[in-house]
């Protein structure tokens, strides 16, 4: 009598190849580090913010943006390993710390006395921040799961299946093509009429 096992809790995990993550997280950190460089040289033209505020540094954005990707690369790995659905809680892990991220912002810009180095920001600084955070995640997340992403393969026979379905088609048109109709079937004959013969009238 055979006994019926429950699946394992990692056998049906979506696939990554994880041999493909260093490769992804050098992508996604250099991604990162240059749209938020990039970002930050266009709000000081733009907005004129102040460049001498520590955030607004020419190394923090690029430090932060790499550290941010690292820290990314790492839970995914954690997660491919000890998680059946990686890539689905890994997209919520992302989205919980974005929204966390915003936390030292919310604080810095309602403090009576910003910390040392945030010392006379303002709501346009603090915006551009904010959007770094956005361009971080916007970069990092889809990045490190598009490089690390295994290929799904066609199922065994499909491909022949899909090959032999035209012959067979063709096949079944000239098969009913080529069958003649079926021959009327013949009319049963009458039955015959009985003769009646007429009485001959009796001689005196």
């Amino acid at each position: 009598m055979s006994v019926g096992t429950s699946p394992s809790p990692l056998a049906d995990r979506e696939q990554l190849a994880l041999s493909r993550l260093p490769f992804a997280l050098l992508v996604a950190a250099l991604l990162a580090a240059l749209a938020n460089s990039l970002l930050r040289f266009g709000a000081m033209l733009v907005i004129d913010v102040d460049a001498g505020l520590l955030p607004l540094r020419l190394l923090p954005p690029i430090v932060v943006s790499v550290l941010s990707a690292v820290g990314a690369a790492l839970v995914l790995a954690a997660l491919h390993r000890w998680n059946s659905r990686p890539v689905h809680t890994f997209k919520a892990v992302s989205v919980a710390f974005f929204v966390v991220s915003f936390a030292p912002l919310v604080v810095i810009g309602l403090a009576a006395e910003p910390p040392a180095g945030f010392a006379g920001i303002d709501v346009s600084t603090l915006l551009v921040l904010g959007l770094m955070h956005v361009v971080a995640l916007a970069t990092i997340v889809p990045t490190l799961l598009r490089l690390t992403r295994q290929p799904t393969t066609a199922e065994p026979g499909a491909a022949d299946q899909a090959a032999q379905s035209p012959a067979n088609d063709v096949a079944d048109a000239t098969t009913e093509a080529g069958s003649p109709e079926p021959a009327a079937e013949a009319s049963e004959p009458e039955p015959a009429q009985p003769r009646t013969e007429e009485p001959t009238p009796a001689r005196d």
